[in-house]
């Protein structure tokens, strides 16, 4: 179930819209049912900025584009009646050619509303000339560094691709020169070989969604549309990388490999139906919720909690996993009579915490700042405490002074095939 939900996820991204070139339908019946067809949303910032359109036939009727600021657009749209609320768009363009070009100007960072409307919009009966079914597009630019409007990316998404670009580098460089260690000691079976398996499969996930996340940037910044199929792929990658962290964090949490039996074969990970049940359950769950947030917007972001009270909801299931983990790592710790376990639970907990809070902290922190510095805020903040959790992880399990010193304490029950040259502290 969990997978046929991700896989719709991916599918529908080839369907929609994506991005700020725009394309669909003008339609006089949903202007008129709608009082006003909404046709796209952006962060316009500097001078000039750019809408461009183009229509595949001419307007036949008096149709015209208004542009709102977002609090009057909310204000429009919840309270006034329609006349009112077609007077109170900033900006409007009269569609008189089947191709056109119009600039403004924005002195601070705003959200404005593109808006289609016509003199029948707020008219009861018959339309005014013919009803129109047109099909469009409209591309939105701001200025870029020259003052030129040919950048496609709203001031929200700003410096997304170039942080990207460095999340991407940084990952190629680390598994450059410290991936060939790794595989050798995950091959050798040494200490903690099954985390270590766990851990580096979500890393790997989580660099090849920043990799599909750049490819789509990079296509972005040339059309304006991007590629929606890698921007949702980037998505489930994120989902599937967090389940097996948690999958992996909840089972040490618990004493796997520390306090179990004999844990030799990955089949082992299975004995724990505690932790299967949990992860599965929670994972769905938060599949569902990714799925539902994402279906009820155009716009679509990796992480999207500070847009809709669904979003907000993976927020507290973040919590919830925190709450859960928390529990498990105190019970485990009350067990263990070995100061060096509870050194070794300690470290592991603080790192931990900084994986499982990172997301609803670095949220609440984003709405201290503008709106349209919320999303960049979210998402790098997101990324590079997560990435930096999972570097104290690895320095955590690779470490030749605490670990091995537990797991020499250990032995019985880690995977962990003793080295004639252990005693030496000089595995590898």
């Amino acid at each position: 179930m969990l997978w046929l939900l991700l896989a719709l996820r991916v599918l529908a991204g080839v369907l929609e819209c994506q991005g700020k070139t725009v394309r669909g339908v003008l339609s006089s019946e949903r202007a008129l049912e709608e009082k006003g067809q909404h046709l796209a949303s952006f962060w316009f910032y500097g001078e000039p900025t750019l809408i461009q359109y183009k229509f595949n036939a001419t307007v036949t009727s008096d149709g015209r584009l208004y542009l709102y600021r977002d609090d009057d657009w909310r204000d429009a749209t919840q309270k006034l009646p329609c006349f009112d609320k077609i007077s109170a768009a900033r900006l409007s363009f009269e569609l008189v050619e089947a191709e056109a070009n119009f600039t403004f100007s924005s002195g601070s960072p705003e959200m404005w509303h593109v808006v289609y409307a016509e003199l029948s919009t707020c008219q009861l009966g018959s339309f005014v000339g013919q009803p129109n079914t047109i099909q469009y597009q409209l591309r939105l630019f701001n200025p870029d560094r020259e003052g030129n409007p040919f950048d496609h990316f709203s001031t929200g998404e700003r410096g997304l691709l170039l942080f990207y670009q460095l999340v991407v580098l940084a990952y190629f460089i680390m598994a450059c020169i410290y991936g060939p260690q790794l595989w050798q000691t995950i091959c050798k079976e040494g200490p903690m070989y099954l985390v270590l398996k766990l851990l580096t499969l979500a890393t790997s996930l989580q660099f090849s969604a920043a990799l599909f996340n750049m490819l789509h940037y990079q296509r972005y910044s040339k059309d304006g549309e991007g590629s929606p199929f890698f921007l949702n792929l980037s998505e489930m990658l994120e989902v599937l990388s967090a389940l097996v962290m948690l999958y992996m964090l909840l089972n040490v949490a618990m004493g796997w490999t520390l306090a179990g039996s004999k844990a030799t074969k990955m089949s082992n990970l299975k004995n724990n139906p505690i932790v299967t049940v949990v992860v599965l359950g929670l994972g769905a769950i938060q599949a569902v919720l990714a799925l539902w947030e994402q279906f009820q917007s155009s716009e679509h972001q990796t992480y999207h909690a500070h847009r809709s009270a669904v979003g907000l909801s993976l927020v507290v299931l973040r919590l919830v996993l925190a709450l859960v983990f928390g529990g498990a790592i105190y019970q485990t710790m009350a067990k263990e009579r070995s100061s060096l376990r509870r050194d070794f639970y300690l470290s592991f907990f603080k790192s931990c915490l900084l994986w499982f809070l990172s997301y609803p902290v670095i949220v609440v922190i984003a709405y201290l700042f503008p709106g349209h510095l919320r999303n960049k805020i979210v998402t790098s903040g997101v990324v590079i405490c997560e990435s930096l959790a999972v570097v104290l992880l690895y320095k955590l399990f690779l470490s030749r002074s605490l670990y091995w010193e537990v797991s020499a304490l250990s032995a019985l029950s880690l995977p962990l095939r003793m080295d004639r040259s252990f005693n030496k502290k000089n595995y590898s």
